[in-house]
Order: structure tokens, then C-alpha cells, then sequence
């Protein structure tokens, strides 16, 4: 059964919905760094309608009988809401597949529960993006301006940074763009840090780029989310 690596090389769903864009599933795709050329497909598909016209959700091992099923409510996430509107279905074949194994309950309970926790999100993460590309002109944007440091990616023989947009929703802020200097060398050497995969847009296309640690350490270390920042070294 396939189920998600961490992290993937690109994802992308294929998506069915109705005119309104209000219910319809679809399926989750990706490709490791090992075999690029080889996408892969999750087992389930996710059934997704903000109207509430789903079925009641059946529990995990409901799967085995091509029966939708549901995440249970936490009380205290903030997606209960949103995920109370998508129901997961194994896809046929492997109903089928799992209907003639002789896996231990155990087990076949473990592949489940792991298939079904790497597309459990997928949903959540397609409205957060699609709300993004809608609001792009209310919400504050500081666009790239990476000329310099993609000139020194050159001399060195490494690839350009693609260009991007950072978009942002402060909580004290009623500005609404961030003002860039017409000479374009606004933008600071970072210091050494962690970033975390992220979604970039060129154009009308979307790609995903895979963690990695950045900056100098000469310039001090970011070591905590909370920010706590290291003070340069001199000699």
C-alpha cells in the first residue's frame, strides 16, 4: 500500500467537484527524490461537502467494506470543523486486495490507520491554498527580489531561486504591501536556520520545495521557532 514519504519531491491531486466547487473527492498524487519519473497514488480517496450531504462516518475498519469513514472530532483542533466535511474511501482495487490477504488483523489495522493519517490533511491544505491564489490582493506581499544572491548562485554553478511572493496575515497590521527599495538591496543576509517545505508560484505554475538549512553561521543561529537568536562570533 503506498503512503506518503516525507518529505515527497512534488504532490498534487486530481480533483472531481460539482459546478459550485461546494462537494466532489479526489485523489492525492506524489513522487520521491529515488524515482522521480514514478508517481505514486494513495490507497484512499477523499470525499469532501461543505453542505453536510455526506453519510455518517463509519469507523477504520468500515474501510475493508468500501464504506466511508471520518476522523474523529478533538474538541479543541481547529480543523473539527472543515473535517467534518470529508470522509476517506479505500479505493477498490485494494478492497479487494485486502479482502483476499492473510496480513494479521494487527497489521492490516496498522496499514490502515497510516494510509488514512497521510491524506487526512490534504483537504485542509488545499483550502488554505486556494484561499491564498483568492485573497492574494488583501492580504500583505513582499515580493522576491532575488538578483544578487541568484548572480552568485550563477558564479558557483548552482540553479536560480524561482521567484516568489511571501504572503502574510498579521494580526496588528492594516498595511498592506511591504515597501521595497527601488535600488533592490533591501534584502539581508539570512542567519543559519532551518526552513520548512514550502509551496512556491511561478507564473501559473506551483512547486513544492523540500526543507533546508540556510544562511551563515557568522551572522548567528536562529535555534527555536520562538526565535532565540545566537550573537555573531567575532575574533
Amino acid at each position: 500500500m503506498a503512503m506518503r514519504p516525507i518529505p515527497p519531491r512534488f504532490s498534487g491531486a486530481l480533483i472531481e467537484a460539482s459546478r459550485d466547487g461546494r462537494s466532489g473527492r479526489f485523489r492525492t498524487f506524489w513522487t520521491t527524490r529515488e524515482n522521480p519519473d514514478d508517481p505514486l497514488v494513495a490507497a484512499l480517496e477523499t470525499h469532501f461537502d461543505f453542505d453536510g450531504g455526506l453519510p455518517e462516518a463509519g469507523c477504520l475498519e468500515a474501510l475493508l467494506d468500501g464504506a466511508l469513514v471520518g476522523l474523529p472530532a478533538t474538541g479543541t483542533d481547529s480543523l473539527d470543523p472543515l473535517l467534518r466535511c470529508v470522509r476517506y474511501r479505500l479505493d477498490p482495487s485494494w478492497v479487494r486486495y485486502h479482502r483476499e490477504d492473510r496480513f494479521d488483523p494487527a497489521l492490516r489495522a496498522r496499514v490502515l490507520r497510516q494510509s488514512l493519517a497521510s491524506v487526512a490533511h490534504d483537504l485542509p491544505v488545499l483550502v488554505a491554498l486556494s484561499l491564498l491564489l483568492t485573497v492574494r490582493g488583501g492580504l500583505p506581499a513582499a515580493p522576491s527580489n532575488l538578483g544578487r544572491l541568484n548572480a552568485k548562485r550563477q558564479r558557483l554553478g548552482r540553479a536560480p531561486l524561482l521567484e516568489h511572493v511571501e504572503v502574510s496575515v498579521p494580526v496588528f497590521r492594516t498595511q498592506t504591501t511591504e515597501s521595497v527599495p527601488a535600488d533592490g538591496d533591501w534584502r539581508r543576509a539570512p542567519r543559519f536556520h532551518h526552513v520548512r517545505g514550502h509551496l512556491v508560484r511561478r507564473a501559473n505554475a506551483v512547486f513544492w520545495r523540500a526543507p533546508h538549512w540556510r544562511g551563515h553561521l557568522r551572522l548567528g543561529r536562529i535555534r527555536t521557532r520562538t526565535v532565540v537568536v545566537d550573537s555573531p562570533v567575532t575574533h
